[in-house]
């Protein structure tokens, strides 16, 4: 019997099954290939990110049926007092007060970096 039956016990499948997905998540994630940089200017903080956006056509949970169809640029600004660097680890405490997101487009994204960086300075 399983835990949807009643009793309190886990077959083997479904340990089979967590098992799987675990693998399938670290695969996506290197798949996703997410890169995040921290630039504090002024009284605030500039977050960019660049990460792959993927797609599964097949909508299966088979690792064959993933691709990546393009990339995906963001930049937030976020207050200083919204921000805490520990290192290279950023711990974001409240919401960004601008974001922007480009996909596939990398000289808007830079365009629009370079915008803010003047505003702020």
């Amino acid at each position: 019997m399983s835990r949807a039956q009643g009793d309190s016990y886990r077959t083997h499948t479904n340990h089979e099954l967590n098992a799987y997905r675990d693998r399938l998540d670290a695969k996506l994630e290197k798949l996703i290939d997410k890169k995040e940089k921290w630039f504090h200017i002024g009284a605030c903080w500039i977050q960019t990110e660049q990460s792959n956006i993927i797609n599964n056509p097949k909508g299966s949970w088979k690792w064959n049926g993933w691709e990546v169809v393009g990339v995906e640029y963001a930049v937030r600004v976020f207050s200083e007092a919204d921000v805490t660097v520990e290192g290279s680890k950023a711990n974001v405490h409240g919401l960004a007060l601008a974001t922007q997101i480009f996909e596939n487009d990398r000289d808007k994204a830079n365009e629009y970096f370079k915008w803010v960086r003047r505003e702020l300075a």
